[in-house]
């Protein structure tokens, strides 16, 4: 979900960017505003865990909604809500025994494998430069990224020093925010009816958990605005 404060800037955004639009002289043909879909591969791992909590794998696909908006000479605004799957692996402990031994009572723990599915949504927000040439416009593009995480395993709770062992242990579910920095670069072809924008974006966000290692990520992507 995005949160108020992230909402009222991207309103914001939108709001000042189409008062330059609609305000702006009727011959500058470049000045539009195109709603569509981008879908694309991410090509490196987009969560990465650290301290043993478990492992994640990126589904090989994103897609999510995606509006541009056109300003003056070439520049514009690209405002997307990009959606990830994860599929996420740790560990469960179920005690079987409590053991006396010469330094005090010793839980025994069975441990099994656990699986969840985790979600992402990525709102970036992108300045673009375009090029005009003929038959297409190339593009570089540089801005911020803000992330939404959730069902994300984490550490297991920490056990209570003289407390009784817990029947049973599992890693901790949790929901967090983290914020990035994006650059990219691709091309618009110009077609009859829609436009297609394929193009490579890099981004890099901070930890958000200390239980998390700082992604570098590469996913490839292709819009499709009309």
């Amino acid at each position: 979900m995005i949160t108020r404060k992230l909402t009222i800037v991207l309103a914001f955004v939108c709001l000042a960017a189409g008062s330059l639009i609609f305000g702006a002289p009727s011959d500058e043909s470049e000045k539009r505003v195109s709603v569509g879909i981008k879908v694309g591969a991410p090509m490196t791992r987009f969560l990465t865990f650290d301290y043993g909590v478990g492992d994640a794998h990126t589904k090989r696909y994103t897609i999510g909604p995606v509006m541009d908006i056109g300003l003056y000479r070439g520049f514009g605004i690209e405002v997307g809500a990009m959606n990830k799957r994860i599929d996420e692996s740790s560990f469960s402990a179920t005690l079987l025994s409590v053991v006396d031994t010469d330094e005090g009572p010793a839980a025994n723990y069975r441990y099994n494998r656990v699986s969840t599915v985790g979600r992402s949504w990525e709102f970036p927000v992108a300045g673009q430069y375009h090029i005009s040439l003929r038959s297409m416009r190339p593009y570089l593009e540089g801005g911020l990224s803000y992330n939404h995480l959730s069902n994300i395993y984490g550490p297991w709770p920490q056990v209570i020093e003289g407390a009784p062992p817990q029947t049973e242990r599992l890693p901790s579910l949790n929901s967090f925010n983290r914020r990035g920095v994006l650059f990219g670069g691709g091309a618009e072809i110009k077609l009859h009816m829609i436009h297609v924008t394929p193009g490579l974006r890099y981004t890099h966000y901070s930890k958000g958990e200390w239980f998390l290692l700082a992604p570098n990520t590469v996913d490839v992507l292709v819009g499709f605005t009309f």
